[in-house]
């Protein structure tokens, strides 16, 4: 019985979108039916009332107008709980079982409804965590829309047992290929002049000794992150910048023309997937993105077909768009810069859909919960964070999903970092191995 029936009286390409969210979350399939009779009659197959009319002994959810929609409007929002979680678009207080359209809220989280409706930005021109509804009500570290499916699949089919194994997938951002090299005369002079009146000495001492190659610059530690990650069975998907230097981008002379760096691009593009990185001001220029694609294309003599927004700079729809007609499949974004989290309320890849085109599109978004730059942020604790990850990673275990890590080369050099990745290394090992 791995058939759900979805009686509705109207159908749409919202709702269609929606159910299919649930079939690849509980691998069933959600199939809709505007045929009442039918429905009435298929009572071999797990079966959901969405509707306002009460079909008896059929578990029922009542419709906000949301999936049946075409245009993109403020929504009411009041916000309640369900099965201890949180929950909103609430339809039927009455209904114990289903209090509140699961369809329409998990559409919403997912599309990134709200995104479209506000119109802050950062100083980044980026939308702020702070408008989203899962900060405000602070459920941003709970894949909520899987938390939901799970449930519904309870009163579904508790026997139900889904063949999807969690999953950990690190990916690696190279910005910077060095921290001390590369600076030009002046620059290195500067630089030396300011750590000695900092009294950074240890600092000064490795920058002398990268310099006259007694040691290798520490951003140069990709043998050390292959090692790393082969000790768990692991192959990290590496995203690179090779774009120009600037104040948002890459802090050295010359990165466009550095051969060892384009050596170390294609030494790892033959063992693990690569993907761009584009610069800062490349997310709002398509000739920009185009010409550093193309680079970073010959450079790996790949096909690239995977990005992520340097500084998480995209703006919605636009910037998906742009991915669509430039060739990429996968984008690696949905995240917040200042805070962990599922900023799509799923941990699960999923495909874009464009509410201003009211369909859906070919480039598949993958979720990234966690980033190592929000770590540095002045507001984070380690040791807090390191709880969060926890409970995170186990809300990503009981779902079956996938948990995609964001870490950079640069920061994998400081030691503090490194351990906390590690950790989380560890304990997704230690969930992986439960399900063997």
């Amino acid at each position: 019985m791995n058939q759900v029936l979805v009686y509705s009286p109207q159908s749409s390409v919202r709702l269609t979108y929606a159910l299919k969210l649930f079939s690849v979350r509980l691998e069933l399939n959600f199939r809709h039916t505007d045929n009442l009779e039918e429905f009435k009659n298929a009572t071999s197959e797990l079966r959901i009332n969405y509707s306002k009319q009460p079909i008896g002994g059929v578990l029922q959810i009542i419709p906000m107008s949301l999936l049946f929609e075409n245009g993109i409007r403020q929504q009411p929002i009041v916000c309640s709980e369900w099965h201890s979680l949180p929950c909103f678009f609430v339809t039927d207080t009455e209904n114990e079982a289903l209090p509140f359209d699961v369809f329409a809220a998990a559409f919403y989280l997912v599309t990134r409804y709200e995104e479209y409706v506000c119109t802050k930005t950062d100083n980044h021109g980026r939308f702020p965590c702070s408008e989203s509804l899962a900060f405000r009500q602070s459920y941003l570290q709970r894949p909520i829309v899987d938390l939901w499916a799970f449930e519904l699949l309870k009163m579904l089919n508790p026997n139900h047992r889904i063949q999807r194994r969690f999953e950990l997938k690190p990916t690696i951002d190279v910005d910077n290929f060095y921290k001390y090299r590369r600076k030009g005369i002046f620059g290195s002079l500067f630089l030396f002049a300011k750590g000695l009146l900092k009294k950074d000495f240890d600092g000064v001492k490795a920058r002398f000794d990268v310099l006259l190659r007694k040691q290798d610059d520490p951003f140069f530690n990709f043998e050390a992150i292959m090692t790393l990650h082969k000790q768990f069975c692991l192959m990290p998907q590496f995203f690179f910048h090779v774009g120009g230097n600037g104040r948002f981008d890459k802090k050295m002379l010359f990165p466009t023309i550095s051969k060892r760096y384009d050596k170390v691009i294609r030494q790892i593009a033959t063992t693990t997937d690569i993907g761009i990185h584009p610069s800062y001001k490349a997310a709002f220029s398509e000739k920009r993105f185009l010409k550093e694609k193309q680079r970073l294309q010959t450079v790996s003599k790949q096909t690239i077909v995977a990005n992520r927004f340097h500084f998480l700079r995209f703006r919605l729809p636009e910037s998906y768009r742009m991915l669509l007609r430039l060739g990429i499949e996968s984008d690696y974004s949905m995240l917040y810069a200042d805070e962990m989290g599922f900023r799509a309320g799923t941990s699960l890849p999923f495909p874009f859909f464009d509410l201003e085109k009211n369909e859906e599109t070919a480039l598949m978004i993958c979720p990234v919960p966690i980033m190592d730059a929000t770590l540095l942020k002045p507001h984070q604790c380690i040791d807090n964070a390191a709880i969060v990850v926890a409970k995170m990673l186990n809300d990503v275990k009981r779902t079956h999903g996938t948990f995609i890590t964001l870490f950079h080369n640069e920061h994998l050099a400081n030691n503090v970092i490194l351990n906390f990745y590690e950790a989380i290394l560890k304990q997704a090992k230690q969930l992986t191995d439960e399900d063997v």
